[in-house]
């Protein structure tokens, strides 16, 4: 447990300072963003102002403002020298009371740094900032005294399974004058995952919004699946989001690289264990793949009345033989490809056993993804480009010519050329 005595109302802080400004629009499901090095995020046209990066640092050092009001932060230098850069600011102290945003400036170290052209500390900041005072700290007064005054405060965490002193979850309450709040409990709960549609071969880094995420991605699991009955993870149903990584040290941020599957509809799952705690958290249907696409056959002419090997082109079949399955729909019925071989995510071929009763005249349909891996999906039954027509086999024609040889003297000489008038 945690109290913190609250002083006053909330006002403005600053939470961030950024090197960078975000310009440009984000793929569709996205957000535009900028890294503490100009990299930016998102796709579309997002991009980052100014485009130059700072140069000549050989030190890290403070920032701070010209108001007297608590603000405090931290850098780091990359590369120190004639291209030494800023590569990380951390905010220690986030300030109290500002009455609009603050300009932010060196206040020790940071020699020989200098900034891009246009550039400058942005300072993002929020209208909720309280000042707070510990109730409790240590054992001693002494202690006490000099730990008690305090911008944010850092929480005992656990990293590594069964070793105490990394992550706990805790409650924490504000008191003043006026008496105790209600305390608040911190919980493991997902926010956001972005993108939602991801591509079926997979390999696409997807980022997690999520609280009590931890600071190590050592201790979590992430899934895309579904669940049983009782709400826990199906794991024979359920694939793993692999490379793990936590993208701040608060653990609000995951990212993870996503397997290869298919399914119309998977629920995203964030498992955390360490010791004896468990915790699960999960948004229904969060994660979607794309329908399958057919874009051309080959050939469009089979020959009536034998097997038919067609060549499918396409998008999004996914990588796994199990989860497609293909036939031909036809004006009296629909015959199934036997078999249908997956060849990529691309690519497959259908083998269409020969029936007197249905002709090989009609569309080829594709259908990705089971009830197992989150529903069919099916490519469209009509177009051009998945129909194929049936064709009559060679025919055999035989010709009898009566001809009287006893006319034609043995030895008889070519008839002349025809000249034309």
């Amino acid at each position: 447990d945690e109290l913190v005595y609250v002083h006053g109302a909330a006002s403005r802080g600053v939470l961030a300072v950024n090197l960078y400004q975000v310009t440009g629009n984000p793929d569709t499901g996205s957000t535009c963003a900028c890294s503490i090095v100009g990299n930016s995020t998102g796709g579309g046209s997002c991009a980052c102002f100014p485009q130059e990066v700072m140069t000549g640092c050989t030190e890290g050092g403070t920032l701070g403002t010209d108001q007297a009001l608590g603000f405090h932060a931290t850098f780091t230098v990359a590369n120190p020298g004639a291209g030494g850069y800023i590569d990380s600011i951390t905010v220690v102290d986030p300030g109290h009371g500002f009455i609009g945003i603050p300009e932010i400036n060196i206040a020790t170290g940071g020699t020989g740094c200098t900034l891009a052209q246009y550039q400058v500390f942005l300072a993002a900041t929020s209208s909720s900032v309280v000042k707070v005072e510990r109730g409790a700290l240590g054992t001693t007064a002494a202690t006490h005294t000099v730990g008690t005054s305090v911008s944010k405060i850092d929480w005992p965490l656990r990293g590594t399974a069964n070793t105490p002193g990394t992550q706990y979850y805790f409650r924490m309450a504000a008191y003043n004058d006026a008496g105790l709040s209600n305390y608040q409990y911190y919980e493991h709960a997902i926010s956001e995952l972005s993108p939602r549609l991801l591509p079926t071969f997979g390999g696409q880094t997807v980022e997690i919004t999520m609280e009590g995420g931890g600071v190590t991605p050592a201790n979590t699991t992430i899934y895309f699946g579904h669940r049983l009955v009782n709400g826990s993870i199906d794991y024979n149903r359920s694939k793993t989001c692999d490379s793990v990584t936590v993208a701040d040290i608060a653990g609000t941020r995951l990212t993870c690289v996503t397997p290869p599957w298919v399914g119309k509809s998977h629920d995203l799952m964030v498992e955390y264990k360490s010791g004896i705690i468990r915790r699960v958290s999960y948004v229904t249907n969060a994660v979607n793949y794309p329908a399958p696409v057919l874009s051309s056959v080959f050939p469009v002419q089979v020959i009536a009345g034998q097997e038919a090997v067609i060549t499918i082109a396409g998008l999004h079949f996914g990588l796994n033989q199990t989860d497609v399955i293909g036939a031909i729909r036809t004006s009296t019925g629909e015959k199934p490809c036997t078999p249908l071989t997956l060849t990529s995510d691309t690519s497959a071929t259908c083998t269409l056993k020969a029936d007197p009763l249905i002709p090989h005249t009609g569309n080829l349909v594709v259908g990705v993804g089971t009830t197992w891996s989150g529903g069919q999906q099916n490519t469209t039954a009509s177009g051009i480009e998945s129909r194929i027509k049936e064709i009559d086999p060679p025919a055999e024609v035989q010709l009898t010519l009566a001809v009287d040889i006893e006319t034609i003297p043995e030895g008889s000489p070519a008839p002349p050329p025809f000249l034309g008038a």
